[in-house]
């Protein structure tokens, strides 16, 4: 019960629409186009876009790993990076892990360059293995110096021409320059404390 319904429902969409709460944002936006009076025209031609991209939404996409890269980076500008931050940075991880996994086996199975010598290992879960189990230290890093010029973490030229082709090619260029800003931003940030 609000003085202004439309608005209240409206809003709470576009919330669950940021967060991709789909079944939460589809019922939201059904509410506010079917049980709502006096809903203005703005409200009404945004409510219809969500829902038609709430249906359209796909568990596992890019998209759906876009968006949640935004969402981590809200979040970290706010100063929030506890165990919520840390979970939806796992699923990230994960689900490109999924994605390039599925496009290595589309391209006739192979791993690809970055295995250097070690061709017969299989690739198991790389994020997982990675990762330092029951580490109890602050966390404090230096933030890392980014040169303007690129640099790729090192790679030789004819290495990272290699991977800038296969990105090229396989994904659309939003998304590359979304992945890169977010691990750029991720990496001058200063780790904070964990309370």
């Amino acid at each position: 019960k609000t003085v202004n319904p439309a608005s209240a429902l409206f809003y709470k969409a576009v919330c669950e629409h940021s967060l991709l709460q789909k079944t939460a944002g589809l019922k939201t936006v059904n509410s506010l186009l079917k049980n709502t009076e006096g809903v203005p025209v703005r409200y009404t031609e945004v409510a219809r876009l969500m829902e038609h991209d709430f249906k359209s939404m796909k568990e596992n996409s890019l998209n759906e790993v876009a968006r949640k890269m935004s969402d981590v980076e809200r979040r970290l500008d706010l100063g929030r990076g506890g165990q919520r931050v840390q979970k939806i940075e796992d699923e990230i991880i994960a689900t490109l892990d999924e994605i390039i996994k599925k496009m290595e086996e589309q391209a006739g199975g192979g791993g690809g360059g970055g295995m250097g010598g070690a061709g017969n290992q299989p690739s198991g879960s790389g994020a997982a293995d990675s990762s330092i189990k029951g580490s109890t230290a602050p966390g404090n890093v230096d933030s890392k110096k980014l040169s303007k010029k690129g640099g790729w973490g090192g790679l030789p030229p004819k290495a990272e021409a290699r991977a800038k082709n296969i990105i090229n090619r396989n994904f659309p260029a939003h998304y590359r320059q979304a992945v890169e800003m977010y691990f750029k931003k991720l990496a001058t940030k200063r780790a904070k404390p964990r309370r």
